[in-house]
């Protein structure tokens, strides 16, 4: 998942590390000015007294920002790249369910995954019997990161919790009493999430700058924001890399079959 650190790293530091700078960091090997960013909780701080080794936390405004549009960009940017990160089938399936979509019968036997008509209870979700399963519960782990495809209110981005016979728990709590759905074995490259954290900065620090422009020419100077992702434009050294985790899966089918 994209983090505030992953965000952050887009900016301009002089020190970059897991930890928050302490009294210990003062002059000659610090000079007033100097910007720290930790990586493990994206704060970000300032030295403002060198030789007391003062430093204070800055850019709480920016944090706050990041904090209101990431999990929000974060879902939309995956909503276009998920079927990238699923998990190839490596056993065919025995049996098909009696009613799904066609394009979720596509991603149920093309990647690892499960199908039931689930029960909802808090984070958990079990089917009446194993046998209602369709799909093996054995290819899922704790800790597991999943795709939620084709409920009305839980689609998305899940973590597994535990596996028992009939079902998973996740770590926060689902929507609902009961509904069919699929659960997609998922696996997120580290790239993705920088990716991630680039266009949330461009959209916190630098999009505001550009005053609507889509296209810009001053001399030999040229400028285009020309990469459309959920419906908002990127420059395309933002967006980079982006595009070959785009159109993987099938053309939207929304036809049941029997």
């Amino acid at each position: 998942m994209t983090t505030k650190a992953d965000v952050k790293i887009n900016g301009e530091y002089e020190w970059i590390e897991a930890d928050d700078p302490t009294l210990g960091e003062f002059t000659p090997v610090y000079s007033a000015g100097d910007r720290w960013l930790n990586t493990t909780t994206g704060d970000s701080f300032v030295l403002n007294d060198a030789a007391a080794g003062l430093w204070e936390q800055t850019e709480k405004a920016i944090d706050a920002r990041i904090n209101y549009i990431l999990a929000d960009t974060y879902a939309r940017v995956l909503e276009e790249c998920f079927v990238s990160f699923l998990v190839q089938r490596s056993v065919e399936l025995d049996e098909s369910p009696d009613t799904i979509t066609r394009t979720a019968l596509w991603y149920l036997n093309t990647y690892t995954g499960l199908y039931a008509d689930w029960t909802i209870t808090g984070a958990a979700i079990a089917a009446d019997t194993t046998a209602a399963v369709i799909g093996d519960l054995e290819h899922f782990e704790y800790e597991d990161e999943v795709f939620i495809y084709g409920s009305k209110r839980n689609h998305g981005r899940h973590t597994i919790e535990s596996v028992d016979a009939a079902g998973l728990t996740f770590g926060t709590a689902l929507v609902g009493t009961g509904e069919r759905f699929l659960v997609l074995l998922l696996q997120v490259p580290a790239d993705f999430d920088r990716i991630v954290g680039r266009m949330v900065y461009y959209d916190v620090v630098l999009r505001n700058t550009r005053l609507g422009l889509d296209t810009e020419r001053i001399g030999t100077y040229s400028y285009t924001q020309s990469k459309n992702t959920g419906g908002l434009m990127y420059p395309m050294d933002v967006a980079s890399g982006l595009e070959s985790y785009l159109n993987a899966g099938p053309i939207v089918d929304v036809e049941y079959t029997p």
